[in-house]
């Protein structure tokens, strides 16, 4: 996945927090 977007820039909706909050819940 490359970088999101403009039109699609959602904090909640991009590769890195996505990753970073499963990351998270995995390490959890």
């Amino acid at each position: 996945m490359g970088p999101t977007p403009s039109h699609t820039r959602e904090p909640n909706k991009s590769p890195l927090s996505t990753m970073g909050y499963r990351t998270s819940r995995l390490k959890n």
